[in-house]
């Protein structure tokens, strides 16, 4: 088998998941997709700066890769709702698949689950790598929390059936994650190989049942994840014994098997994860490959497709760089032959893709969307009524006392929380409908703020996120962010952390105000003095940032 650089793109193009650098394709790009296109694209936050960009950039990539194989590529994104949410600059920020199950209503996840499927067919994606079905049983995760539809089996079960229905309802292919179950993990995957606490028996009654449920209603894919079980060395993305054993012989799934980032410390040597892997905080240098071993160990193990987050590009140089250790890897006899039945599972899938993307909706449809108000207006009533949890006689919201009295918001966590994309433009949500947005608010090219907002590209410095520090003097970690500074007759803290924050250190913050708003982890609302009025929003997106600020002024 020759080893030269055309081989090997051949050889695992049709295998690829790639990455791109930014929000217009580059000439290399174009080049690359034209001779020798990789099955599929991934997009990220550096990708979307509007549905219009977004649906220039998808249209491009689709007519470079359908001239040059034939098929249409599969246009994959994160989109679950909450903080994972990359497209958030072209279609908004959902709830969080654990605010869009709390009411139990089929009607209000249906239609959360369709209408964003909807919104991501306007913008050209045909793969919604979603729902999570993990179930969240460690509440220290990390990296699960609130993506979950909850802590208990079969309730995300149910959840999962009524996700997978929604999104192939609307023309969209599915996606369950992270296979065989990230949820009791305590440790993020990005950074390192977490070990679960859990036999391949205990996964039968723990973790599998929302992946089962999910299969049985006909989710199209099925991404694996870089976590060890108790009595594995192995990841499980890398593991044959769960990949084929587990997932294909055992549970009977059919469909196409899709790594988690290869690029990711759980599925790499020493546990060392690259620095463009998002939303890693990487410990590699930029210019460190993926040992040629993984791609080549994920194909045996019975995945179909191999995810790289990092630009087409920088992938495909690297395919390059180990073409000779790579096609000694891959020219073994068994290994061709799983090759083969990874590519016809591939082809059906795009196949299929093609199919079901006739008569998609307008960009009509999304200027409608919004302007009946997002995703609130899926059910605005119910989200209301359910999806918030308020605790306390002096509460925003249960008696109007608010209405009217300045308000002064502070906002909490880590500085990664403030980096994000999706809790800034929440901050902007709340500071808007407390009438505070001034400073923050640039209105640009005319373009309606609900559909490209102008949120500050970061907080940062001392002028604006203030260190949290113990009584004798000690850095916490955490941050405030006080943007309105007046006198103001309350006070409300928002807790923004997604990872869980010391408990004496949150008490103590939260002591000094009147209401508290958790909207990171609702776990954390067990750590506040007790008889605090407390609103829970089970995630930060824009319905949840719209009616706290309507629930403070007493609106709602």
């Amino acid at each position: 088998m020759s080893t030269d650089i055309s081989d090997i793109h051949r050889l695992l193009s049709p295998f690829l998941v790639t990455g791109l650098a930014g929000t217009e394709l580059t000439q290399a790009e174009r080049e690359m997709l034209s001779e020798g296109p990789p099955a599929g694209l991934i997009l990220f936050h550096r990708n979307v700066e509007s549905a219009a960009q977004l649906g220039r950039l998808t249209g491009e990539v689709t007519s470079l890769v359908e001239a040059a194989s034939g098929l249409p590529p599969l246009i994959m994104a994160d989109h679950e709702g909450g903080r994972i949410s990359v497209l958030a600059r072209a279609i908004g920020v959902p709830p969080s698949q654990m605010a869009a199950w709390r009411p139990r209503s089929e009607e209000l996840l249906a239609g959360i689950a369709a209408a964003t499927s909807r919104l991501m067919r306007i913008c050209g994606i045909n793969l919604s790598l979603s729902p999570v079905a993990d179930v969240n049983s460690e509440p220290l995760n990390p990296v699960i929390g609130t993506r979950s539809f909850g802590e208990d089996p079969e309730i995300v079960s149910s959840a999962v059936r009524i996700a997978v229905r929604a999104i192939a309802g609307e023309g969209m292919l599915s996606c369950l994650k992270h296979f065989p179950g990230h949820g009791a993990a305590s440790l993020d995957s990005h950074l390192t190989l977490p070990v679960i606490g859990r036999t391949i028996e205990q996964l039968r009654e723990e973790e599998l049942p929302p992946f089962i449920a999910g299969i049985e209603e006909g989710a199209d894919t099925v991404m694996m994840a870089h976590i060890a079980l108790t009595e594995h060395d192995l990841p499980a993305s890398l593991d044959r014994r769960i990949v084929t054993g587990l997932l294909r012989e055992k549970l009977g799934f059919e469909g196409v098997v899709i790594t988690d980032a290869l690029e990711m410390a759980g599925a790499l040597p020493a546990g060392r994860a690259m620095k463009s892997v998002e939303p890693a905080s990487g410990g590699r240098k930029s210019g460190d490959a993926v040992p040629a071993t993984i791609a080549a160990r994920a194909l045996e193990a019975g995945n179909d497709l191999l995810l790289m987050s990092r630009p087409l590009e920088e992938v495909y140089a690297e395919l390059a760089l180990h073409s000779a250790p790579l096609g000694k890897e891959l020219s073994t006899a068994a290994l061709a032959e799983r090759m083969e039945g990874s590519a016809a599972r591939i082809v059906s899938l795009r196949d299929r893709a093609n199919e079901t993307f006739k008569g998609d909706p307008s960009p009509a449809d999304l200027q409608a969307f919004l302007d009946k108000g997002g995703y609130a207006s899926v059910n605005e009533a119910l989200l209301m009524r359910s999806v918030f949890s308020v605790a306390g006689s002096d509460s925003p919201g249960n008696s109007g006392r608010w209405s009217g009295e300045p308000v002064l918001p502070v906002f909490l966590g880590e500085k990664p929380d403030f980096d994000s994309y999706v809790v800034r433009r929440f901050i902007f949500r709340v500071l808007r409908g407390l009438d505070e947005a001034g400073p923050y608010v640039d209105p640009g090219d005319g373009i309606p703020d609900h559909v490209s907002e102008r949120v500050p590209e970061r907080f940062s410095g001392p002028d604006q996120l203030s260190p949290v520090r113990t009584g004798d003097g000690l850095e916490t970690g955490l941050y405030l962010f006080e943007p309105v500074r007046r006198p103001a007759a309350r006070r409300a803290l928002f807790i923004l952390c997604r990872k869980a924050p010391p408990e004496d250190v949150i008490r103590a913050v939260a002591a000094g105000y009147d209401s508290l708003v958790v909207a990171g982890r609702p776990w954390d609302a067990a750590l506040l003095p007790p008889g605090s009025s407390v609103v829970v929003t089970y995630g930060i997106y824009d319905a949840a940032a719209d009616l706290v600020a309507g629930m403070i002024q007493g609106r709602v």
